[in-house]
Formats: C-alpha cells, structure tokens, sequence
C-alpha cells in the first residue's frame, strides 16, 4: 500500500494523498488534540464529527506525511474505512506477494481456444 494514492470519502472536502505508511495504532489508541486542550481518541472524533458507524476500529492508520515548512513535516492518520485507492495506479513488483500475482495471472488467462478464436478475428 505504500506509495499508493488515496481519496477520502468522508467528507465533503475531500482529500488526496499518498499512502506514507501503515500505523502501530488504530482508532481507539490515537488521539488528537481538540480545543481546549482536551484530547480525544479518532474513534470518538470521526464518529462523533461524521456519525460513521466503523466496521474494523481496529484496522491500522492510513499515515499521510505533510508538509509544514522547509525540512519539517507533519503527520495526519485516517481510517482504511474512509479511504478510497485511486485507479489506474501502477504497482510494482515488490508491492505485491506471490498470491497477488497468481491471482491476476489466473483472472487474466485467456484458454488457449478462445485466443485462438480471438486472434482469428483480429486477422480478418
């Protein structure tokens, strides 16, 4: 997933970046600071901002870096269940396993009949 570009789809506002890393934390073990100086989990904030009813709180941060002045960067974390890949994303080879690979070389096989058949219609 590193590297890879993402949308939110959470809000009205949505936001487009890339996937810098995976958290140690979920949900219910990061916490921001709110006004006042009161900290809340990202639990209770998106549910509580966006009414959002999670399906695995437990799931790891999506990490986006950011950046916040020359040679100082911040870090923003959100849930994988607000988050959208974006298409047409090349991967590279050692972004995927040796199932991800069999799995689309199996769903893109053409049996040999039928790319016969289909080269035959590309001669005529």
């Amino acid at each position: 997933m590193l590297g890879l570009f993402v949308a939110t789809n959470h809000s009205e506002k949505r936001r487009i970046f890339e996937i810098y890393g995976l958290s140690a934390t979920n949900l219910h073990t990061e916490f921001i600071q709110r006004e006042g100086n009161t900290r809340i989990s990202l639990f209770e904030y998106y549910t509580q901002q966006y009414a959002i009813d999670f399906e695995f709180p437990e799931w790891p941060l999506l990490i986006n870096k950011y950046s916040i002045g020359p040679n100082n960067y911040g870090f923003r974390y959100f849930p994988m269940e607000v988050c959208s890949i974006l298409d047409n994303q090349r991967v590279n080879s050692d972004q995927q396993d040796g199932q991800m690979i069999g799995e689309m070389i199996r769903k893109t096989a053409i049996p040999p009949a039928e790319l016969k058949k289909q080269n035959a219609l590309l001669k005529n």
